[in-house]
């Protein structure tokens, strides 16, 4: 009913079963709640007392969690480990804020994404933010600049922590959204960049 999937409705075989609002975005959460709706269905459970209880769900920890909420500025902690992740969690993000800006800081941590596996797929993966900055870490042994061909120069390969969070310090103003994409602790960078921001204000 949204395009950020914020709002959705539920209908089986012209049905209407009912509508769902939730702080969840993205096509793959949407489709999430109708596999859920449609499980616990099979058990018994009748979808309209299914949609009711997900209007309660406020989402798992790092998976589109805001972490920051001041001065216009909006900060997400993403459990982000493959292209197809990454693209929805930001097409998703870039639905719901459609006029701001996109920043987004990515730790390629996974097995798959450290193997380079995925590496044609990332930047594509990436189109909906509006600059990127890539932490290559010890253990990546393929080009990320090549990876990040795709953004048209609105990526940046960073190799320490450090200067990822000076440069988004630098550049984050009011407005942005700001998403951290890692399943793994990435130097805790996400926190810091959160209470400089803090500080700041």
């Amino acid at each position: 009913m949204r395009p950020d999937g914020g709002e959705l409705s539920f209908s089986r075989e012209g049905e209407e079963l009912g509508k769902l609002s939730w702080p969840l975005s993205g096509k793959h959460n949407a489709m999430n709640a109708c596999a859920a709706i449609a499980a616990v269905n099979a058990v018994g459970v009748e979808p309209a007392r299914a949609i009711e209880a997900l209007t309660a769900f406020k989402g798992v920890a790092r998976r589109q969690e805001l972490i920051h909420d001041a001065d216009d500025i909006k900060v997400y902690d993403d459990f982000a480990h493959h292209p197809t992740a990454i693209r929805l969690t930001l097409e998703g993000l870039r639905r719901k804020h459609s006029s701001a800006r996109l920043l987004v800081a990515l730790e390629p941590r996974s097995n798959t994404m450290k193997a380079g596996v995925h590496m044609h797929e990332l930047g594509p993966a990436l189109a909906a933010a509006d600059h990127v900055w890539l932490f290559a870490s010890e253990g990546i042994n393929w080009d990320p600049h090549e990876a990040l061909a795709p953004l048209d120069g609105r990526g940046r390969v960073v190799t320490r922590t450090d200067e990822m969070l000076h440069q988004l310090l630098e550049t984050t103003r009011p407005g942005d959204r700001v998403v951290f994409m890692s399943n793994g602790g990435f130097e805790s960078v996400q926190w810091r960049f959160c209470e400089a921001l803090s500080e700041r204000s």
